[in-house]
């Protein structure tokens, strides 16, 4: 069996891979599951280089490429 990120101590810097959010549209974390179904979940863009929700509330839709994360 293989896996999609078969690398047994993560990717080495000369083997050619991809970055693992280039393989979703959207990414949502910390979404609360099934709430984030059933209510008006708001949700914040994530700075990816830090991790941290970025100050304000996204509204409109959901930007392929950018990760959101719940308030």
């Amino acid at each position: 069996m293989t896996y999609l990120f078969d690398f047994p101590h993560g990717a080495k810097p000369d083997e050619p891979h991809r970055d693992w959010k280039t393989y979703f549209d959207i990414i949502v974390v910390d979404a609360r599951k099934p709430l984030f179904f059933g209510e008006g979940t708001i949700l914040r863009q994530v700075d990816t280089s830090t991790g941290a929700l970025r100050i304000g509330t996204h509204t409109g839709p959901l930007q392929a490429g950018q990760s959101f994360g719940r308030v």
